[in-house]
């Protein structure tokens, strides 16, 4: 097919959406839907070019599967094989385990079903070959679209299009129909991402109309443009993707990719040199910006700034340009110096040895013999997980929370007496509490839900289903019609719903997770401190007038950072000091909402509530360590480890200690 600027100019667009996205998402939060484009493209391109050899009866199936892979392969394993490497001396040993596992599945070019595993796209954390599920997507998509359209276009040519439009249809319907009850399934599986391929292969059609009249072009034009542009530009983490959301960019790619005629405005933007000259390297840019940014940032913390923004930039282009050069360049511009037979046997064998390296990398856990003793009981207390009894797997809280059947931790031989409600800090403090409640002969029900802050009547932007509600409405009717439950605590990391402090997400990728109203309306921030204030402050009125006594933590010291990583890389590296201190000033800034709501609060009576300050317990005069004694206090930027909680539970294990010897009448 005859080669068209403004598809260059249109991946050029495409990249530089996701990669401005996992630089900053705040540059531009919708920038992750520059994949779909890319898909769409593809599958314009691909029906373009079978089809018309399929005309000319000079169709090879073999040979489109050797140029397919000519093209692509080479490249991916090259930037595979250097990640590899470079995790190898940059990853902790629980993420490099992890990396291991995703790798073995990499090299099966299976990665999108790895991908499948996480919870979410957007809290994906610390996984430098994530980015290549689009890949593999793509190379899964041409192999099985390639071999239906050989056959169909050999037996039943005029069923070519008929066929597409209706398996685009139906993946359409499956993808708009599903994506709430089964997100991760629509997000990374081809079944239900094939439309996107399908509108582009659609554009392909011979029969649709040339636009002779320059007005009517430069109207589709712009109207293709405005469907990209516009949800690159709205979108966010929170927004149901793929699924209806992504069919105006899809779309828009289609609306450009059929109308042959870019005479005008919208052309001159798609075949300016920048646009172009960026999407000449495109593959390469995507292979490569993904592993600069998340190393960058796993390393120093830190994307959020210009400088370390431009510098990513900058390492990522001149990477992807020496890559796109060196490798791409020579095996898709001409014929590689190589017999077909030698070079297909080392493609295979470099899949085979990162598969096996991947094996090798997971049943090592890690290697964290690398680390001195001082490291290695860092990452014991990093991985000190005190068992609870209930299972903590994301399936396993969802489906408490959905119906309602929360466990009991502490004591196995009474009825439980008290309740701790809260998000993922909770469940960090859940397992030391347990211990706390056993020492006592105790017991408590566990109503956690990370992500889900123990409010009633809100929600959060990570919950757009409704689940966060639903919980705290399961969990705040069990409490109020329990009277033998006479103690809440309340865990929560509050000021993450308010200011949308980043909660997870490899480098710039960083989830937000807003506070919405009940109804999943978003709001401002004003309005979001107004909701917050005026739900705790119901919420814990209610809880003491039902004669509960409601302990309340006040913020978990955080860091701008992941201070455990940054502990044990420092101490991998040597680099000293090894410690890493949170200022005051910073906790109470990060903090400045919620503290002056946590000190007005009130309760009939006035001692059914009691403020727990962890600040109080952990810090010093100017500052909170991030170790004490020898043992790490945080688990990543915010949860406390088991030690840490150690001593955040010893107020309620006082407590406990108190109503023993002097037991309270039940109201």
């Amino acid at each position: 097919m005859m080669h068209r600027r403004e598809i260059d100019g249109l991946r050029g667009l495409a990249i530089a959406a996701v990669v401005l996205f996992h630089v900053n998402s705040t540059w531009l939060p919708g920038g992750f839907a520059g994949v779909d484009v890319f898909l769409t493209i593809s599958g314009y391109l691909i029906t373009s070019i079978i089809h018309g050899r399929l005309q000319q009866g000079q169709f090879s199936l073999l040979s489109f599967y050797e140029r397919r892979i000519y093209r692509l392969l080479p490249s991916f394993i090259t930037v595979t094989l250097c990640t590899t490497m470079a995790a190898g001396l940059l990853l902790m040993p629980e993420d490099l385990s992890g990396f291991g596992g995703f790798l073995k599945t990499t090299s099966f070019l299976m990665t999108n079903f790895a991908a499948k595993s996480f919870s979410d796209y957007f809290a994906t954390q610390d996984q430098p070959l994530l980015h290549l599920w689009s890949i593999c997507l793509e190379i899964q998509f041409y192999a099985a679209y390639a071999l239906a359209l050989a056959l169909t276009g050999r037996y039943r040519k005029a069923w070519l299009f008929p066929l597409i439009l209706l398996t685009t249809a139906v993946s359409f319907i499956l993808s708009w129909t599903m994506i709430d009850t089964h997100p991760r399934w629509v997000f990374y599986l081809l079944p239900f991402r094939f439309w996107e391929f399908g509108l582009g292969a659609l554009a392909a059609c011979p029969l649709l109309p040339v636009l002779s009249r320059k007005w009517v072009a430069e109207t589709v034009n712009l109207t293709g443009l405005a469907l990209i542009v516009v949800p690159l530009a709205v979108y966010d983490a929170a927004t149901a993707f793929p699924g209806l959301t992504a069919l105006p960019l899809c779309l828009g790619t289609a609306l450009l990719l059929g109308n042959r005629n870019h005479s005008g405005a919208v052309g001159l933007i798609l075949k300016s040199a920048p646009l172009t000259l960026i999407g000449l390297v495109s593959y390469s840019l995507y292979l490569w910006h993904w592993p600069v940014v998340l190393f960058y940032d796993y390393y120093t913390s830190s994307t959020q700034t210009v400088l370390d923004a431009l510098t990513v930039l900058v390492l990522s282009g001149v990477l992807s340009v020496a890559a796109w050069w060196l490798v791409e360049r020579p095996f898709y511009r001409r014929r590689p110096p190589f017999s077909r037979k030698a070079l297909l046997g080392a493609i295979g064998a470099s899949l085979l040895a990162l598969g096996l390296g991947g094996t090798v990398i997971e049943r090592a856990n890690g290697w964290p013999e690398r680390w001195s003793a001082t490291g290695k009981a860092d990452l014991a207390t990093l991985h000190s997980d005190i068992e609870t009894g209930c299972a903590h797997g994301h399936t396993d809280i969802v489906a408490r929370s959905t119906s309602g059947t929360y466990c009991t931790i502490g004591s196995k031989d009474t009825s439980p007496t008290w309740a701790l409600w809260g998000d993922s800090q909770a469940r960090a403090f859940s397992g030391t509490f347990a211990q706390t409640l056993d020492k006592a002969g105790l017991s408590a029900k566990l109503f956690n839900l990370h992500g889900c802050p123990p409010l009633v009547q809100v929600g959060t932007t990570l919950y757009p289903d409704g689940l966060c509600t639903l919980h705290n409405r399961h969990a705040y009717q069990q409490i109020l019609a329990s009277p033998e439950i006479s103690n809440i605590v309340l865990f929560s990391r509050y000021s993450m719903y308010l200011h949308g402090t980043s909660w997870s997400g490899g480098a710039g990728q960083k989830a937000r997770n807003w506070l919405t109203d009940q109804n999943g309306q978003r709001l401002s921030e004003e309005e979001r401190v107004a909701l917050f204030t005026q739900s705790l402050r119901t919420e814990v009125a209610e809880l003491t007038r039902a004669g509960k006594t409601v302990y309340l933590y006040y913020p978990n010291p955080e860091a701008e950072v992941s201070a455990a990583r940054m502990v044990l890389l420092r101490d991998w590296w040597q680099e000293q000091p090894a410690e890493v201190r949170i200022p005051l000033g910073y906790y109470r800034a990060l903090n400045r909402e919620v503290l002056p709501v946590l000190d007005a609060l009130a309760a009939e009576p006035p001692g059914a509530l009691v403020r727990i300050e962890p600040a109080t317990l952990l810090c010093g005069q100017d500052s909170c360590p991030t170790k004490l004694d020898g043992h790490l206090l945080l688990r990543d930027s915010n949860h406390p480890t088991d030690f840490a909680s150690g001593i955040l539970a010893r107020p309620l294990a006082e407590a406990m200690e108190r109503d023993r010897h002097s037991p309270r009448t039940a109201p």
